[in-house]
Formats: C-alpha cells, structure tokens, sequence
C-alpha cells in the first residue's frame, strides 16, 4: 500500500509557471538611460530657473551633477531588482523592495548621512514593492475584462 503522503501531484509540478530570468544588464544600461534623460530635464529646468550668466552651458556647468547622479540611480535599481529576481526566482514585490533600499541608501550615501540612508531604504523600500504589490499604476491591469480586474482588486485591495 502507498501512502498518499509521499506521492508527488505530477499535474500540478506540470502546471507550475515556469521562472524565465531577467536580462538584468540591459535593464541597467536602459534605466541608467532614462535617468540620465530625466536628469538633463532637471538640470534643465533648474537652470531656467535659477539666475545666472552661464547661458545653455549652465545646463551642464551648474546643475550637471544630476544627470550621472539620477541615471546611476536608476541602473542601480534595476540591476538590484533584477539580480534579486533571478537569485530568488520569483517576480514578486519583495525584488521591488528590496532594489528601492538598496537605491534609498545609496540616495543618503550622496549626503554621507546614515539617518538619510536609513530614511531613503525605509521610504523607498515600502513605496516601490507597495507599488508593485498592487499593480502599478494599471499596468497589471491591462489586458485584463472587467470582472477579472474587480476580482484582483478585491483580492489584493480590499475594497468591498
């Protein structure tokens, strides 16, 4: 006689959605990317803004430091996001997390301040895997009828 306690439920080891892992370098280099365009339109603003005599040069001059800053920000996060991902396997809020602390610290390691590391790992952290826990601004969403997207809701939100 078997016991049903040892056999293995072949169907269902079947039906596991397999892992495929993240091309964490190209996420990186494509982050790193939108932070640095995002920084040259900061500094940009900032410079519009700000009195001075530099002229268009003020742009790199003054305000220059935000371009590296912000695209190292982002390459960061997404190499951590995606390493995270691929050492655990699983694509869950715990990697968002996990990549907000790790850019939060190093948000305070600019200012050499461990309450604005500690600070920046907490915010961070807890903002962008809430972010991804429930479904980005829609993006989770997408594709989705009507009564799938009030079942989601209702499971992870807690609406009604």
């Amino acid at each position: 006689m078997s016991n049903p306690l040892n056999q293995v439920d072949l169907e269902a080891i079947k039906t596991e959605k397999a892992y495929t892992p993240k091309e964490w370098p190209l996420e990186s280099i494509k982050a790193a990317g939108m932070g640095a365009f995002s920084g040259f339109c900061v500094s940009s603003f900032l410079t519009h803004i700000q009195s001075h005599n530099a002229g268009a040069a003020g742009v790199f001059t003054r305000t220059g430091y935000l371009m590296p800053y912000l695209a190292a920000l982002g390459g960061i996060y997404a190499a951590t996001e995606g390493i995270a991902s691929n050492v655990r396997e699983e694509d869950d809020f715990a990697n968002a997390a996990m990549a907000g602390c790790v850019t939060g610290v190093l948000a305070g390691a600019r200012n050499k301040s461990v309450p604005l590391m500690t600070g920046g790992c907490l915010v961070l952290g807890v903002s962008m895997g809430a972010y991804k826990y429930f479904g980005g601004f829609g993006t989770n969403l997408r594709g989705m009828s009507k009564e799938e997207v009030l079942k989601y809701r209702r499971e992870h939100l807690r609406l009604e």
